[in-house]
């Protein structure tokens, strides 16, 4: 009788310290995936400050950018168009339109080439 007991000791002790085990090794693993989403965080929040900053650097570039696409739009160029006569005016040098890399008014984005000042 003695010995049932003390092997049903051990079988609980041994259930225990797996139950632990496992939990340990959960908790580390959700540790090494928030670690890794904080670094992924932080890498973003870096590429926004760069963004910030050249945004900021080139505002009047980017208001009068931004001016130029709205008016077309308020115009009621189709948006095919629109991105043509952006085209269009990056081949004649426009200053403005040269900075203009890409359109996406579904969204509401443009998307600038921008240079950090000097």
């Amino acid at each position: 009788d003695e010995f049932y007991t003390k092997v049903e000791e051990h079988r609980a002790a041994e259930q225990k310290a797996q139950h632990a085990k496992s939990v340990y090794d959960k908790v580390d693993k959700i540790r090494i995936d928030q670690g890794r989403r904080v670094e992924e965080l932080e890498k973003e929040q870096e590429v926004r400050e760069r963004q910030a900053a050249l945004i900021e650097a080139n505002v009047e570039l980017v208001e009068f950018a931004l001016t130029m696409v709205n008016t077309m739009v308020a115009s009621q160029i189709d948006w095919g168009e629109l991105w043509k006569e952006v085209k269009r005016q990056q081949r004649l040098g426009h200053p403005i339109a040269q900075h203009i890399h890409a359109l996406d008014l579904e969204h509401n984005e443009v998307l600038f080439l921008l240079t950090a000042p000097k």
